[in-house]
């Protein structure tokens, strides 16, 4: 026994992290390498798959686009030569060369590496045993692949990866290569994208605890690099980071725990969740974003015409928004620091009565069950409800400061403002010049609430005309005019707190 401990001790000094060796790595000591090739042939038509079970499974796979690969011998009999779809059917060899290192040579010849191939089908089945015993303490397995997919592709059907402990990275050779879809399922080792275009992606990525209970197995981010043509992106990590650009024309739906969620998401609505971390960068709607958070922190820019609402509990909001419909800023216990420009209504061609009009809300984010909305919940609900050239902001905290600065006011627009805290924390909301409607500003007996304004005339808006509605020094409310505005009466702008309280019109 005191042996088999003292060759795991050896072992492991010896091991490299199962991902991150390249083939042009010296081989540790005590390690022994095992190449092979293996050719199959593929349809435009048809899924490139890999597979690889067993706690042996652990390595690093390459896909990449062939140089001058060539034409298929014999391909496999698909059927007609174009798909029902009207998409024409190329064919050609995809080139696969793999390498093993282990230091146990019983634990390799009980593995198998194999091609699979069917009906538009073809690929990997990477089997490991499924168990470990003590004659194996301290061995290790690990490989590292690369897929040429030849040039005679001009695009796929699909690529499939369900693994555990592989690294599976998207050489930027593919970056002008689109897919169908892009399925790609794996744990412990990063998945890096470069420039990728698919119509559906989905990834998903865990970062499991090793033996010990202790440290993560990974220490990179889960997924990174970027996107750059989508359908739809859906990524789905566990314990580990993301980061990187990505971009598609209808949803973008991330969510991770533990760790940070960090870069450009564009899309046509944006679903981001963590826990216990940082969402940050840019997020660009062209209808509605939710973000949620806890026990983290939510910065960056973001635009949104629909509507964004951001809620979280022990997590701080600051950025800057510009949005249409709708502004949600909801958190506990830390400051929000919000930098607002309204956008104005869509075009008189869109309106409510246009039968194409593509409107979605953000209710359902402030749902009991805490869980994000689906891009589908989105666009199937309510669009009677939606009020075009109204826009409606909420900050909302506790114990912690909100300062609002609304930018800019379109005249055509109606803004609606409410911010509220507690625990005696400050309240301060500002207004562009051009601002008209009623304001009131509340707090206790202990604190001051105050109205400010920074301009009392205009070149162009004339006079300005304040009418002020003071009962106590804990509650002032009133209404601005210009004379020469657009008399806009109904805007709202409402504080309350039982701190200090301000409105301000420049």
């Amino acid at each position: 026994m005191l042996g088999l401990l003292s060759r795991a001790t050896a072992n492991f000094k010896n091991s490299t992290h199962p991902a991150a060796w390249s083939p042009d790595d010296p081989a540790p000591s005590g390690f022994s390498s095992h190449k092979s090739s293996l050719s199959l042939p593929i349809s435009s038509l048809a899924t490139l798959s890999f597979r690889a079970t067993g706690i042996y499974s652990q390595g690093t796979i390459v896909f990449e686009r062939a140089d001058g690969a060539g034409r298929a011998a014999d391909p496999p009999s698909y059927g007609e030569a174009v798909h029902e779809s009207g998409k024409p059917r190329e064919v050609g060899t995809v080139q696969v060369h793999v390498e093993a290192r282990t230091n146990s040579e019983g634990l390799y010849g009980e593995s198998r590496i194999e091609p699979v191939e069917g009906h538009e089908r073809c690929g990997l089945s990477l089997t490991t045993p499924a168990s470990s015993s003590v004659s194996r303490l301290g061995a290790t397995l690990s490989y590292h692949i690369v897929v040429a997919i030849p040039s005679t592709l001009t695009s796929l059907d699909t690529l499939l990866v369900e693994a555990t402990g592989f690294r599976v990275i998207l050489s930027s050779s593919l970056s002008s290569f689109p897919f169908s879809t892009l399925d790609i399922s794996t744990t412990d080792a990063p998945v890096v994208l470069h420039d990728l275009r698919a119509e559906n992606i989905k990834i998903r990525n865990a970062n499991l605890l090793d033996p010990n209970k202790r440290e993560l197995k990974n220490f990179d981010d889960l997924i990174s690099g970027s996107v750059a043509s989508s359908s739809r992106i859906q990524l789905e990590c566990e314990n580990g980071p993301i980061s990187g650009s990505f971009r598609s024309s209808g949803a973008v739906i991330v969510h991770s725990t533990n760790f940070p969620v960090k870069g450009d998401f564009h899309g046509a609505s944006l679903r981001i969740a963590t826990t216990n971390s940082e969402i940050s960068g840019t997020f660009d709607a062209k209808r509605d974003i939710a973000i949620q958070n806890v026990h983290g922190k939510v910065e960056g820019r973001f635009r949104a015409p629909m509507g964004c609402e951001i809620k979280g509990q022990y997590n701080a909001i600051n950025g800057s928004f510009e949005v249409g419909n709708e502004l949600k800023l909801i958190t506990t216990v830390f400051r929000i620091d919000a930098t607002v420009r309204l956008l104005p209504p869509p075009s008189s061609s869109l309106n409510p009565s246009h039968p194409t009009l593509p409107v979605t809300r953000i209710a359902s984010a402030t749902s009991s069950t805490n869980e994000l909305p689906t891009f589908e919940d989105a666009i199937a609900s309510s669009s009677s409800s939606a009020s075009f050239g109204v826009v409606n902001v909420l900050a909302e905290t506790t114990d912690a400061a909100i300062e609002l600065n609304f930018e800019q006011h379109p005249k055509e627009v109606t803004c609606r403002s409410l911010a509220r805290t507690s625990g005696g924390s400050k309240v301060i909301v500002t207004h562009p010049q051009n601002w008209e409607g009623a304001f009131s500003a509340s707090t206790v007996l202990a604190h001051t609430a105050t109205f400010t304004t920074l301009s009392h005339s205009s070149p162009t808006l004339g006079a300005r005309q304040t009418s002020l509605d003071t009962d106590s020094r804990s509650r002032v409310a009133g209404s601005v005019r210009w004379e020469r505005g657009e008399g806009a009466t109904g805007n709202r702008s409402v504080v309350e707190t039982d701190g200090p309280a301000e409105v301000v019109v420049r």
